[in-house]
């Protein structure tokens, strides 16, 4: 579900979005990490 805002981001070619949702992505996947060892 967080790659899709990524994408779409991408696809509207804001940069700063695109930014916003890649740092959403890696914070999603540590929180998995730390609460789903």
């Amino acid at each position: 579900m967080a790659g899709n805002g990524f994408a779409h981001s991408m696809a509207a070619g804001d940069q700063s979005e695109a930014m916003i949702a890649l740092f959403g992505n890696i914070t999603s996947i540590l929180m998995e990490v730390i609460l789903f060892p």
